[in-house]
């Protein structure tokens, strides 16, 4: 993919190009899907542009979800693809499937593209109390606790 974008041989288009073959062609449960992540995150670093979140993006960004969600949970790739993810479906204005990836996430804020954002943290926190706030989705119930003052044996 690095060879198809601008900044070396090729063009933001060729790039997008490639990267929507990629996907299209990526097997069910392989992390190729993710080239397609790679790829937005490059064009918009070099571009600084979100108005290219257009509706065959949002198509896209589902096509990876998929992909993602039949990978196995203990491939090496799955969390950085998450977080790419994550943040791309917020960027796209698909603030429910966000959350949902941001849930399955946790608390780690790590990776790409936090860590590039200069506070990491925070960046996280902003980003998933967005989702949060406009996927207009309830919170989850609080995990049952166990009364140990009456306890019944």
């Amino acid at each position: 993919m690095q060879y198809r974008c601008a900044k070396w041989s090729g063009s933001h288009l060729r790039m997008m190009l490639f990267a929507r073959r990629a996907l299209l062609r990526a097997p069910a449960g392989s992390p190729l899907a993710g080239i397609y992540l790679h790829a937005l995150s490059e064009l918009n670093e070099r571009t600084g542009n979100i108005f290219h979140y257009t509706w065959p993006v949002r198509r896209h960004l589902r096509a990876v979800t998929a992909s993602l969600t039949a990978l196995p949970e203990d491939n090496p790739h799955l969390p950085v693809l998450r977080h790419l993810l994550a943040y791309h479906l917020s960027r796209a204005g698909l603030f429910t499937q966000a959350l949902e990836q941001f849930r399955l996430i946790g608390r780690w804020c790590g990776a790409s593209p936090w860590r590039d954002q200069g506070t990491p943290t925070a960046t996280f926190d902003l980003a998933r109390g967005v989702a949060v706030r406009l996927s207009r989705t309830s919170p989850l119930p609080a995990p049952p606790t166990r009364d140990l003052l009456h306890h019944h044996g």
